[in-house]
């Protein structure tokens, strides 16, 4: 007979088909139409959870229900390695295409990609997919006491919030999964069987014993059986089993009394002391195998042999028992209901019952415990061979055998593991391998490392990379110590250490070798984000470019992204908004729901730019979605800046409260994160909040707690310190203070070309001068504030600064329009109004605010508004009217209208009546019908 086996992919996680296959239908059971009939009924619900402890044929009940359901049903045999989240929806999109090939496909392709979605955007797929199929069918998840991933039941949990009307789902359990069980039981969606329904009546008791087992018990000794095992169906079968050819029966009821656990042990033990020794030793050596088939066990078994088992009737031999090869022995077992259960309808996978195999293999470590290895290691060999190469390492650890172990991670999983993001596969894995054999794999530890610290488990990796750095350092090997440097440069840039990630990234990169073209994206990553840190915005530039370009070729779409994402962020600090935008744009349309780190930097930089262009409300819209992802993936306790810039948003919108919540959160991130310089900035923030509110004690505390150097010289790192520690002085009258540490933190920026903040070091700086009554050298500083700021869009750091910022505007508009002197700037002008339309009203006059509404107001601004009276004048002049007759219309004398007309006539430079209206009509002042 033939056998197809199912080759591990190197590219695709590999799946058993053995575990998708339904459970066979069987002839000799007990038919059990009241439980059946409640599965049916019960169907157009979410759940059906099947809790049981093992042995109350939970898995028996649903083989008989399936022929006959009015439902397609499709299935899947859970195990231990499912605790994979990947593998574990990779088997549940793999049995749905056993209803419609292309079912699932979309959500699989998100599965396969090299850094897949959230769990919620797969989940979300899948739900959109089950929905568009036409048919209404049960998805079955065997033996889910199995899963203790936290991440899979949150997944499962999230589908049941949205499961799709056409879908059901059936759980069978030893014990009740972590679900939200109590809400799917208050809404009334969820039907439950459990021990005392699954158990066998005694109607039930004597239709198994009597006419399936054919023990022939009296009515007494079935009462007296059932009473013992209380309807537990694996014990019944036990017992039958071990009644088979006993003269004995009620002596033998009587012999065994206790719980569930010792009625078990003793009738096991029963029944496997009864077969012949052939079959006890295939049994035993055959228990370390999860399923089994005829060729694996025949290379287990390491024999040529052939058995004959004795004719249970009269002792005698014949051709027909005779067991040539382990196929043969696993039917006779099937045949002989010795607790195996075939897996697909070809009869050539097979389990053994759970319960069975633990006593199993409990007597295998107990009698054969030299064996025990040597069976591991060949069927380790022999999975290997046949291309499943997950199983073959498992079978290698258990059989210790570390070195074969590690070289199949190495040579056939590790990269492709690596891709798929299976990481949790793959540390347990390496978990089990001894510190002496990682010592011998430097490049085995190198990944390990790697997967620990993308985990964010990085407590743990600094163990892995000490050995596979002590490795290459005694073997020399420049090469790939330059790796070493390129992790170290990866958790140094995590906790914002600008200098220490630039100089590890220069150390890789001159000691990598040339066609370690991943290493070397990494390590241009880390050079661009390095010197972003530390503000060096051009340095930063042409790292960044050189890692988009070496990350083209590697055809690396993360380390492209990722690169890609930095360079918007240093465009914000050059002030160059508008590309920033067309950037973080790129990034978050290219990176599929994979690439989340990406993504939320993505969202948090468009963030701060809409935030800068006063538009609050997309500003909140960006960074809920950054929120939203690090809620599904945790990735953002990477990133503090995230409720850095939350909070400050939250702030300009009123929720002061919130907004001091979320910058604590920053500071516990940061400090766990070791990023000392993230905890700064926002301790600097939060004194911020507190002198917006007057609260001059906490300004007081932060400054005598933040000790900025009080020095001529810049510091790197510290510029929010340095400009709240400014607005601190202004609250102190220190206005010329201010006015030395801004222009020297101008200047410092200038430098570095990051112009952003040049634009707010001069805003500052003008407001520092305007209070010190030096209203032209005020205006000119601000004039150099609009003209970086004009062509961006930057409004909020000019709005931020409420009146006083309102104020100077109004004075550097008056000086720019009196007199239309040579100086004057009609593109600023018109900036300067725009800017005023955007303050609240109570920090601008109401005559501004009549124009917030009007759209392409004029450079000609009425920098000095008309009076109530002087708009009323005016409209009158429109209409045609004299003076005498505004007065007698008015109510005031002729000479009073002269003189409101001249105040007009000066506000609005204009030189007669005819002028002053078409100025007016220019202004929006009067209408055009007036």
């Amino acid at each position: 007979m033939s056998q197809n086996y199912e080759h591990e992919s190197l590219s695709s996680t590999a799946l058993l088909t053995t575990k998708l296959f339904l459970p066979a239908a069987r002839t000799d059971l007990v038919r059990r139409s009241r439980l059946t009939e409640r599965l049916n009924q019960n169907l157009q619900l979410k759940l059906t959870l099947i809790s049981a402890p093992a042995g109350f044929g939970k898995t028996t009940l649903l083989g008989e229900w399936i022929p006959a359901s009015p439902r397609c049903v499709t299935w899947v045999s859970l195990d231990k390695g499912d605790n994979d989240a990947m593998r574990f929806w990779s088997y549940v999109i793999a049995s749905l295409q056993l209803l419609r090939n292309d079912l699932g496909k979309k959500t699989q392709a998100l599965l396969n990609s090299p850094h897949p979605p959230t769990f919620e955007i797969i989940l979300t797929s899948l739900a959109n997919e089950i929905n568009a199929f036409p048919e209404a069918f049960a998805l079955v998840l065997d033996d889910y006491h199995l899963i203790e991933a936290q991440p899979i039941h949150a997944g499962l949990a999230l589908l049941f919030e949205h499961l799709p009307r056409n879908m059901h789902v059936i759980i069978t359990s030893r014990a009740d999964p972590p679900l939200p069980l109590p809400r799917l039981r208050a809404r009334r969606e969820m039907m439950e069987l459990r021990a005392h329904d699954l158990r066998f009546t005694l109607a039930e008791s004597t239709t198994f014993l009597n006419e399936i087992m054919k023990i022939g018990l009296a009515e007494k000794d079935i009462a007296a059986l059932d009473h013992r095992t209380e309807g537990w169906i694996a014990g019944l079968q036990l017992a039958a089993l071990s009644l088979q050819g006993r003269d004995d029966v009620s002596a033998f009821i009587k012999a065994f009394t206790g719980d569930d656990r010792y009625i078990l042990d003793y009738l096991i033990e029963e029944v496997f002391r009864r077969q012949p020794e052939p079959i006890q030793d295939f049994l035993l050596q055959t228990s370390i195998l999860e399923r089994l088939c005829g060729p694996l066990c025949d290379a287990v078994l390491n024999a040529d042999w052939g058995w004959q088992i004795a004719d249970e009737e009269n002792g005698t031999r014949n051709q027909q028992s005779e067991i040539r090869n382990s196929q043969a022995m696993l039917e006779h077992l099937e045949r002989a209901n010795l607790f195996i259960v075939p897996l697909d309808d070809k009869r050539q996978w097979y389990r053994y019952h759970h319960l069975f195999a633990d006593l199993l293999r409990f007597r295998l470590q107990q009698q054969k415990s030299g064996t025990r290895r040597e069976l591991h290691l060949r069927a380790s060999l022999w999975h290997e061979q046949n291309g499943l190469f997950s199983q073959a390492i498992d079978h290698a650890l258990a059989a210790e055998e570390w070195s074969r172990a590690a070289d199949m991670i190495e040579r056939l999983m590790l990269m492709p593991m690596f891709r798929q993001g299976r990481y949790a596969t793959l540390q347990v894995w390496l978990e089990k391998l001894p510190e002496s054999e990682l010592q011998t794999k430097p490049d085995l530890c190198f990944w390990y490392a790697w997967a620990l610290l993308i985990s964010d488990r990085r407590e743990e990796y600094e163990q892995p990379l000490r050995l596979a750095e002590r490795a290459w350092q005694s073997q020399a090997n420049t090469h790939k110590l330059a790796q070493i440097h390129v992790i170290r440069g990866m958790e140094v840039y995590f906790k914002a250490q600008a200098q220490e990630t630039i100089a590890l990234a220069q150390s890789a990169l001159r000691d990598l070798a040339e066609d370690d073209r991943f290493n070397r994206g990494i390590a241009y990553l880390l050079l661009g984000g390095g010197y972003s840190l530390a503000g060096k915005v051009a340095e930063a530039t042409t790292a960044l470019l050189a890692a988009c370009a070496n990350s083209r070729e590697t055809g690396d779409l993360s380390i492209e992204l990722a690169a890609t994402e930095e360079l918007g962020y240093v465009q914000m600090l050059q002030g160059k908004l508008c590309d920033a935008v067309k950037t973080y744009q790129d990034v978050l349309r290219r990176h599929d729901n994979r690439f989340h780190n990406q993504a939320i930097r993505a969202n948090i930089g468009m963030g701060v730019i809409h935030r800068a262009w006063n538009d609050l409300e997309a500003s909140r819209r960006y960074l809920a979605s950054a929120l939203e992802i690090d809620r599904q993936t945790g990735f953002g306790k990477k990133w503090p800046w995230l409720h850095v810039e939350n909070s400050r948003t939250l702030a300009l919108t009123g929720e002061m409260e919130s907004a001091v919540a979320e910058m604590n959160r920053a500071i516990e991130l940061g400090e766990q994160a070791g990023n000392h310089r993230i905890v700064r900035e926002a301790r600097a923030y939060l004194a911020r909040f507190a002198l917006a509110q007057g609260n001059l004690i906490a300004v007081e505390k932060w400054l005598a707690q933040c000790k900025v150097r009080d020095d001529n010289d810049i510091h790197e790192g510290l510029e929010v310190e340095y400009l709240t520690q400014a607005r601190c002085l202004f609250s102190q009258d220190e206005y010329a203070a201010a006015v030395s540490l801004l222009q020297r933190l101008r200047q410092a920026a200038e430098t570095d070309g990051r112009m952003s903040s040049v634009v707010e070091c001069l805003t500052l700086e003008a407001l520092a001068l305007h209070a010190q009554r030096q209203v032209e050298p005020a205006c000119s500083c601000l004039a150099k504030a609009l003209a970086l700021a004009e062509p961006e869009g930057f409004v909020r750091v000019f709005v931020e600064e409420g009146a006083p910022m309102a104020e100077l505007l109004r004075q550097f508009l008056r000086a720019q329009q009196k007199g239309n002197s040579p100086g004057a700037n009609q593109l600023l002008q018109s900036y300067a109004i725009k800017l005023l339309a955007e303050f609240p009203p109570e920090q601008v006059p109401a005559a501004i605010q009549t124009h917030k509404t009007a759209t392409g107001l004029p450079a000609s601004y009425l920098v000095d508004p008309l009076s109530e009276r002087e708009l009323e004048i005016l409209r009158l002049v429109a209409e045609g009217f004299s003076n005498q007759e505004i007065g007698r219309k008015l109510f005031i004398a002729t000479s009073t209208v002269k003189r409101h007309i001249n105040n007009i006539y000066a506000k609005l430079d204009v030189h007669n009546r005819t002028q002053a209206v078409a100025k007016g009509k220019e202004l929006r002042i009067l209408g055009e019908s007036e």
